[in-house]
């Protein structure tokens, strides 16, 4: 069993065209969005092994439970069906699907085609061109995925999980890459969505925009009440304002006041260690608005001296004595 093993395994190498790779050590060279046309054609970076050769269960434990073409070839490995599937690492399995690779320790292959876990305990659900080569990272579906790192998920199509702890989702319109671990990295060029409440209360990130929007809906709102603009700009002039940088983002500077000040002068928000945009926003407007009003005030008041002043030339004028030139006119 052993040297048939090793025959497939040989077969497959040379048709993939990786004869000189260890097989931990294959990654599909690129992973392009597929099509419709591309479902039943073959691929030339994927596993190939030959379907016309028999199923093959070459260690203690190990089970090829059927399809064609199969080998799982280490202590307790298993494929269950499909088509052209390999296993070479203790406790992994291949459920089905075709061209499957499983190939460290309790990696696992659900089904799809041309999908593969090199990674300790890695997993792939499904889909096509998926790989999943970080230790207990994992792809969940869709097409050409990678999870590379450790802890890594990539998922739907064109998402690449580099580094450790990363999550990224791609739509497929482009590779969407993580850059650093621990990241959350999306791609959703329809525009995203979260929601908070069942109503639809959320943000919304709108294709193609850099900013969030808040849900504003007068229908989702209640307990209105009128402010006091001219009180809201007094309070923006006491607040406290300086320039700070967050302990956890060394090197970046930035300028607001802090949420406890901000909580202490307007009374909302979740809680003092928190500042809202929403809030921010309607407070900043809310000081526009008192300054507006204070400038209306100011310029009534402008107009009201400038007619005072314009009273007092035209009275000063009235009670000045005659000239010079007009008492020496002669009587006529």
């Amino acid at each position: 069993m052993k040297t048939h093993a090793k025959y497939v395994i040989a077969a497959f190498a040379a048709m993939a065209g990786i004869q000189n790779l260890p097989a931990q050590h294959y990654i599909p060279s690129e992973r392009l969005p597929i099509t419709n046309n591309d479902i039943l054609a073959p691929d030339p970076d994927g596993p190939n092994l030959p379907t016309d050769r028999p199923n093959s269960a070459g260690e203690e434990a190990s089970t090829v439970a059927g399809g064609e073409g199969n080998v799982a070839e280490d202590y307790a490995s298993t494929v269950g069906g499909g088509a052209n599937n390999y296993v070479n690492a203790r406790f992994a399995t291949i459920g089905g699907g075709e061209r499957g690779w499983a190939t460290a320790w309790g990696a696992t292959v659900s089904g799809g085609r041309y999908n593969q876990a090199n990674g300790r305990s890695a997993t792939v659900a499904g889909g096509q061109k998926n790989t999943a080569d970080g230790d207990f990272a994992a792809v969940p579906g869709g097409a050409n995925n990678l999870a590379g790192g450790v802890c890594s998920y990539a998922a739907g199509n064109g998402a690449q999980a580099t580094n450790n702890n990363a999550f990224v989702w791609s739509d497929g319109a482009a590779p969407t890459i993580s850059t650093d671990s621990n990241q959350f990295v999306a791609r959703a060029t329809g525009g995203v969505y979260f929601y908070s409440a069942a109503d639809g209360t959320g943000a919304l990130l709108s294709a193609g925009s850099g900013s969030w929007s808040a849900m504003s809906d007068r229908n989702a709102k209640k307990g209105f009440a009128p402010i006091d603009s001219q009180a809201v700009l007094d309070k923006v002039a006491a607040l406290p304002m300086t320039t700070w940088a967050y302990k956890t983002e060394p090197g970046v500077r930035h300028v607001g006041p802090m949420a406890q000040d901000f909580h202490a002068a307007f009374g909302v928000g979740e809680d003092d260690r928190h500042i809202s945009e929403v809030d921010a926003n309607g407070v900043a407007l809310a000081a526009i608005q008192g300054l507006n009003q204070k400038l209306k005030d100011n310029d009534a008041e402008i107009k009201a001296l400038k007619a005072t002043v314009e009273q007092l030339q035209k009275m000063i004028q009235e009670m000045a004595p005659p000239t010079a030139t007009a008492a020496a006119r002669p009587v006529e």
